[in-house]
């Protein structure tokens, strides 16, 4: 027995919250649960007290009454077992079916019959499972039932001499007893369940806010952590990177200081401390560079800066540098040569040529570097080309976060700061203009960036 029921409540389970497959929350799917138990428990109960009932009408003589109820425990079965009806097509089928039956007791048994209890549950029962309005209509219902119900006693059109045994005074008592008990109970229960249905939304609210919150502290978490790991990374090279030209000042300087060194040695000694000392001062501006730009304190200077006569310059600077790793070092200009003049800050733009060429010249062992501008309608795109190692697509979003050193993660390659493409980017950024890259793995990267120009200038 206990197994028939298991397997019962599961059928019909299945059948009444096939609608709520995916999320099962909310006031609409407990609506629909209450209302799958009370069909749940009706089934058996009715075929229970359809027997006695049954028998009770036919010794009565109330045949219609026997009919109706045989056609109730009909549409009870299709509501409970028939597959693939909508669940409000369900709720409609009961409703409409139980006031027919309501109204059939009324006529029959009188204001003594259960018809008016009926009426009553329905009422509940409509807030309860469909909706608050439901209940309204339900109580609008009941009263245009008992304005016409007492007009009917008045005029006597329908009804058999049981039926009007009844005064009209009792019926009217009767009738406003239910209404009035009918209208409380489904205000209040209306009340109760607006009440729930706004703390299960602010609930929902507030989850969806408590989400968000600890989604943002996990990112901001991970961040700081990502932060310190790379701040911690940046400290341990900077020791490195301060202390390999300090001991090279130091180291050669000692040795310059020694009378027994020979005179051809003390030139080349002399190179190293102030190749030595320029590496060193680029660390400390890249530091201070990096810190300005954090904090604002950027100044920018403009003045008119001929391009050409610019690039050239820093072709011979870069020069030396591409001969001794036999690179192909050259720059691309426009068909104006000569004529292009750009008002803009020549310290920072030197800065950002600098950074680019000399990553481009440190990561190309063959090949060429090249670098040069376009004329554009409203300003100059500036690259820098390389045929180095390049950027794999996985680094492609975090390539300018400070402190980081991409290729150190990939190669063996001399270390650096980790803070020149981020400075690079701030500073075209901060002259107006864009940064950005195109890179294939072992084929090499070109970085574009723009600045404003006009012809005015």
């Amino acid at each position: 027995m206990k197994g028939l029921w298991v397997v019962y409540r599961h059928r019909t389970e299945k059948i009444f919250l096939s609608e709520f497959s995916g999320k099962r929350e909310g006031l609409v799917y407990w609506r629909a649960r209450l209302f799958m138990f009370i069909m749940l428990y009706l089934g058996p109960i009715s075929f229970l007290v359809y027997i006695p009932s049954m028998i009770m009408s036919v010794i009565s003589g109330l045949m219609i009454v026997a009919v109706y109820d045989t056609i109730s425990i009909l549409v009870v079965i299709l509501i409970i077992f028939i597959p693939h009806l909508k669940l409000i097509t369900r709720k409609i089928l009961l409703f409409a079916c139980s006031y027919v039956l309501a109204v059939i007791l009324i006529f029959y048994l009188g204001p003594v019959g259960p018809g008016l209890l009926y009426l009553l549950a329905l009422s509940v029962l409509a807030a309860l499972v469909i909706s608050s309005r439901a209940g309204y209509i339900s109580v609008l219902i009941n009263l245009v039932f008992f304005g016409l119900l007492a007009l009917n006693l008045f005029f006597r059109w329908v009804g058999d001499d049981f039926f009007f045994i009844y005064n009209l005074g009792a019926w009217l008592a009767v009738g406003a007893n239910l209404l009035m008990l009918n209208s409380v109970l489904v205000f209040a229960l209306s009340n109760l369940i607006g009440g729930m249905q706004r703390s299960l939304e602010q609930e929902k609210i507030l989850e969806k806010a408590l989400t968000k919150e600890r989604s943002e502290l996990i990112k901001a978490k991970n961040k700081a952590e990502e932060a310190h790991e790379l701040k911690s990374a940046f400290l341990a090279n900077m020791s490195h990177e301060i202390r390999t030209p300090m001991n090279g000042i130091i180291g050669f300087s000692e040795m310059l200081g020694n009378n027994v060194v020979p005179d051809d040695k003390r030139k080349t000694y002399a190179d190293l401390i102030v190749k030595s000392a320029s590496r060193l001062l680029n660390i400390i501006n890249d530091v201070l560079d990096i810190s300005r730009i954090e904090t604002g304190q950027i100044t920018v200077y403009h003045n008119p800066v001929k391009v050409d006569e610019f690039l050239n310059e820093i072709q011979q600077f870069f020069r030396p540098m591409a001969n001794e790793k036999n690179l192909e070092f050259s720059y691309h200009c426009s068909q104006q040569y000569g004529q292009i003049t750009l008002t803009t800050d020549p310290s920072k733009l030197y800065q950002i040529f600098n950074n680019l060429i000399s990553n481009a010249l440190k990561f190309t062992e063959k090949g060429h570097v090249r670098f040069g501008y376009e004329l554009e309608e409203k300003f100059i795109r500036f690259f820098v080309e390389d045929t180095g190692i390049g950027i794999p697509e996985e680094y492609h979003e975090v390539v300018y976060d400070r402190f980081r050193q991409i290729h150190n993660d990939i190669h063996s390659l001399p270390k650096g700061t980790g803070l020149g493409l981020a400075i690079c980017k701030s500073l075209v950024q901060i002259l107006g203009g864009r940064l950005w890259f195109d890179s294939k793995p072992d084929k090499g990267t070109t970085f574009f960036f723009t600045l404003p120009y006009s012809k005015s200038n």
